[in-house]
């Protein structure tokens, strides 16, 4: 460990070519590596290549003294983020490495797997406080092989380090399972051929519906990159876990292919009972979305047509349906062919950026009368990664009045592309009851509602579709944002 450009009572301490601090450090090196230690990893505070706020503050001499020994890894903090560069080294087209500038010469290996022959840098600034933007238009961005802050695939984890006789390995642990994850091997002489990933999953049904959980999947030399699921009713999906909803009861094969970042793949299959529960009313809704649509979303499984609104916001693709939004835009759809005053909404949704500015609010109708008039449930999506849920309703005007206060949902700090499952339940007339309850995907259904109201404004005591209204808010600073919606089905309560 060294301590550059840090203060300390005796002064700010220096590192420049030719003071005694960067002579013992290149001496320590050499030491190392005459004793035959395998691999030289160096830890100090500041960074000097970086996609965060800070400049190049210990200075090039030391970076390229590193460089020039070799030194397997550096290690860092102070950036409030992750980043990984690229194997950086000297040859040929690359006399010395510069701040604030990228020499593709410089880039030794640009793999994930390298033999050892130059320097690999990580910052690793994600053990708790505050994470702060990546800043992917900055000049060093060539220098660098993975990253998460703020703004892009935002994590909080650590970076496993593990060393053999062999290979060097680090491999980024998020909190979070599913979030962003990254792994590099450093080995000695030839890379040895890349092994297949082992596929694993679990998958808990209920009722019509299983949950799917692959966390367990796993592969030994790289990282898995995507999660390919088939499950074995004609329909497909993606992530580490997903829910399914079958439209009737059986035994089906479900499919699991893991792919890692070599290119290979691993599968697994098993099969899935669900059984429908005793008396459950028969779903008039039901969309899996596994149609490839643009300028629109086409016609539901069973529901009829979709209206939307603009149709160019609006696709289906990989088995969900897809909503693009600029800031401050609001798009709506519903299924106009079918309506009811007893409605039980379950879906699955989830957003693919990070909140920013106000926040994207995420309005699920499940009583839509017309423009105007409609029952409403609000997930919201804050900045702060928290999600609050809210019922509400439009009363002859297109602002929504609420019906509850805004629940934040316990325990959640929403990643971008984590899936949410929604219930949304609006039944009767004279009152109208309306309640929601939202969880992460992969979870048990909580027993208990987040949100309930009673309402009895007459234009709404009667029958109504189900539909979709999110809307980013105006200060959203990183649009386009997509919502996704899998999964919907539709029952009444009896």
């Amino acid at each position: 460990m060294i301590d550059a450009d840090l203060e300390f009572p005796d002064g700010t301490h220096s590192y420049d070519p030719g003071t005694a601090r960067y002579n013992w450090t290149a001496a320590a090196i050499d030491g190392a590596r005459a004793d035959g230690v395998p691999w030289v990893v160096v830890g100090m505070h500041k960074p000097c290549f970086s996609l965060g706020q800070y400049t190049c503050e210990i200075g090039t001499g030391l970076i390229n003294m590193l460089v020039s020994k070799k030194v397997d890894l550096v290690l860092h903090g102070h950036e409030h983020l992750y980043q990984r560069t690229h194997q950086l080294g000297h040859g040929p087209g690359c006399a010395a490495l510069a701040a604030d500038t990228v020499v593709p010469a410089c880039i030794k290996d640009a793999d994930a797997t390298m033999n050892q022959d130059g320097t690999v840098f990580a910052t690793v600034g994600t053990g708790g406080r505050p994470l702060r933007p990546v800043t992917e238009t900055d000049s060093e961005r060539g220098y660098f092989a993975a990253y998460s802050g703020q703004n892009v695939a935002p994590a909080f984890g650590i970076l496993d380090v593990r060393a053999t006789a062999d290979s060097l390995q680090g491999r980024f642990l998020p909190t979070v399972a599913g979030a962003f994850t990254d792994i590099f091997t450093i080995n000695r002489g030839g890379a040895p051929p890349n092994q297949p990933p082992t596929a694993s999953f679990t998958a808990t049904p209920t009722g019509l519906s299983a949950a799917f959980d692959a966390s367990a999947s796993g592969d030994a030399d790289g990282m898995i990159s995507s999660y390919a699921w088939d499950f074995g009713d004609g329909t497909t999906g993606s992530g580490v876990t997903t829910n399914h909803t079958y439209l009737a009861a059986g035994t089906y094969t479900a499919t699991l292919v893991v792919s890692d970042n070599g290119g290979r793949t691993g599968t697994l299959s098993k099969p899935v009972t669900v059984t429908a529960p005793p008396g459950e009313p028969t779903a008039f809704i039901v969309d899996s979305f596994t149609r490839t649509v643009t300028n629109g979303l086409g016609s539901a499984d069973v529901g009829g047509p979709w209206t939307v609104s603009p149709p160019t916001s609006f696709s289906t693709s990989g088995g969900a349906g897809r909503v693009s939004m600029a800031a401050g835009t609001t798009r709506t759809c519903y299924l106009g062919a079918v309506t009811s005053s007893d409605s039980d909404l379950r879906a699955t949704l989830s957003v693919d950026k990070a909140a920013t500015g106000g926040g994207l609010y995420l309005d699920v109708l499940g009583r839509r009368i017309n423009a105007t008039n409609d029952y409403r449930t609000r997930i919201r999506f804050n900045a702060n990664g928290s999600v609050t849920l809210t019922l509400g309703a439009l009363k002859g005007s297109s602002s929504a009045q609420a019906l509850s206060g805004a629940v934040t949902v316990p325990g959640l700090a929403y990643i971008p592309g984590q899936n949410l499952e929604l219930r949304y339940q609006v039944t009767g007339t004279n009152p109208t009851t309306l309640r929601a309850r939202v969880w992460p995907t992969g979870q048990a259904e909580p027993t208990s509602w987040l949100v309930s109201a009673t309402d009895s404004t007459a234009a709404l005591q009667a029958s109504g579709s189900v539909g979709l209204q999110p809307y980013p808010s105006s200060s959203a600073t990183n649009a386009p944002v997509v919502v996704r919606i899998d999964d919907l089905v539709v029952r009444r309560t009896t």
